[in-house]
């Protein structure tokens, strides 16, 4: 009985070898790369063997700490089952700041819809035209281009403080560590910034990267200027990593503001801005500084202002812990007006009123799109009457005709003898003719199926 039911099992293990198909082995990954060339690009690659024809590659891309990847197909080439994907991120025209770290992996798919994922490579996209000389703090990590250790340890002080400061206000603890890279070169820094910065700007945070870029000329560590963009900067790590929600985040002048109030409070110069602004009549609204601020230099400096002063009246008038409790109501996604509402019992319109009563300002005129002129109407037109522009009616064009009016039956170029609707006719009677075919070809149709 025993050798009966070993050749069974033999026989039924035969039988499944013989009726199953060998599955065929999928492609095999090498060790993939990633070359990072600043202010060009990184290029991408991946060794593949065992590719079937009519495969197809893809590449996901992750930037920081996102993880929603940029997927890309990549035409692929292969010889004798092998390939090396490649793939060039372009970042000479997009920009992209140093120290912004990027994530790939290469994804296959076989003419059989099988999906197979290869290995990921991690790369930096690093600043490395320069010999940078570098200081450990307990949170902040400070590279700079020029100067002597004494410049670094001034520089990585400042820096230290600003953040525990921040920190400590805001309850939340730092625990990964902040780049801070100090350029002395402008033109190098402008080129770190990237093709759309503007070039007055003297200090830049990426709070998804936790980098902080910088313009300070060795000379000037100890100027009052260079603190306050150390300190402002760091104030936006702090204040980000506070705040942030998948949500909603806060108005760009609260953001704003806060760091510069927490930077220098509210500075003489930038209540004199305010005040001048409103003595003349150019104060502009908090919600014209929600998203991004004016370009003109001017503008741009009075928007930093009013953003200060407006945090400044809210420590007045509630208290700094209100402004925390505003801040910590945003990091629960909050809407602006719940925001507000549960910080200090008003709304984000009625705050932004009570801030400019206290300025002394009436609420400024508005600004957006204004509504078209009215333009020719069908002369059979039976519609409610278009609604006219006062604007473009008090100031017509030199030499242009002026809308006919909407009750007047007919448009500019109008035929007067009500040629106008024959268009119409002439499609009605088109429709009419087309339709009364179909319909013969279709009886027409059943005619010949029909039995006799």
């Amino acid at each position: 009985m025993r050798r009966v039911r070993l050749a069974m099992a033999l026989t039924v293990l035969l039988g499944l070898a013989t009726a199953s198909p060998a599955r065929a082995v999928g492609p095999t990954f090498a060790v993939p790369g990633a070359e990072s060339a600043f202010l060009s690009g990184i290029t991408f690659s991946q060794p593949v063997s065992g590719l079937e024809i009519g495969s197809t590659a893809e590449i996901l891309i992750e930037r920081g700490s996102s993880k929603a990847p940029y997927v890309v197909q990549v035409p692929l080439e292969a010889t004798a089952g092998r390939a090396t994907l490649t793939y060039v991120l372009d970042l000479a025209l997009t920009g992209e700041h140093p120290n912004t770290r990027y994530r790939a992996s290469w994804r296959l798919t076989s003419p059989t819809g099988i999906v197979t994922l290869g290995p990921e490579v991690a790369v930096v996209y690093a600043d490395d035209r320069f010999d940078w000389r570098t200081l450990t703090g307990d949170i902040v990590r400070l590279h700079w281009m020029e100067g002597d250790a004494t410049t670094g340890r001034r520089l990585l002080a400042i820096a230290e403080a600003a953040v525990a400061e921040a920190s400590e206000l805001f309850g939340v603890a730092q625990v990964e560590p902040i780049d801070f890279f100090v350029y002395a070169d402008p033109e190098a820094f402008a080129e770190a910034l990237g093709p759309g910065s503007r070039e007055n700007v003297g200090g830049i945070a990426s709070p998804d990267t936790r980098t902080l870029l910088a313009r300070v000329a060795p000379e000037a560590v100890d100027d009052s200027f260079a603190g306050s963009v150390i300190r402002h900067e760091l104030t936006h790590l702090v204040f980000h990593s506070f705040v942030e929600n998948p949500y909603h985040f806060p108005p760009k002048w609260l953001d704003e503001g806060v760091a510069t109030y927490l930077a220098d409070g509210l500075t003489a110069a930038r209540r004199g801005a305010v005040e001048a602004a409103v003595r003349d009549g150019e104060l502009m609204p908090l919600d014209a500084l929600v998203r991004q601020f004016p370009t003109t230099r001017e503008r741009f400096s009075l928007a930093y202002s009013e953003s200060a002063s407006a945090i400044d009246f809210l420590v007045r008038s509630h208290g700094r812990d209100a402004m925390v409790a505003l801040a910590g109501e945003y990091a629960g996604g909050a809407s602006d007006d719940e925001a507000f509402r549960a910080a200090i019992g008003l709304s984000l319109d009625a705050f932004a009123a009570t801030w400019l009563a206290d300025l002394g300002a009436p609420a400024p005129e508005a600004f957006g799109p204004r509504p078209a002129p009215a333009g020719p109407l069908p002369s059979d037109w039976q519609g409610p009457p278009a609604t006219p522009d006062p604007i473009a009616e008090a100031s017509p064009s030199p030499g242009a005709t002026p809308a006919p009016s909407p009750t007047s039956g007919r448009g500019d170029g109008d035929d007067p003898s009500g040629a106008a609707g024959t268009p119409v006719v002439i499609t009605a009677l088109a429709v009419a003719l087309l339709a009364g075919g179909m319909m013969w070809r279709r009886r027409r149709g059943r005619d010949r199926g029909a039995v006799p």
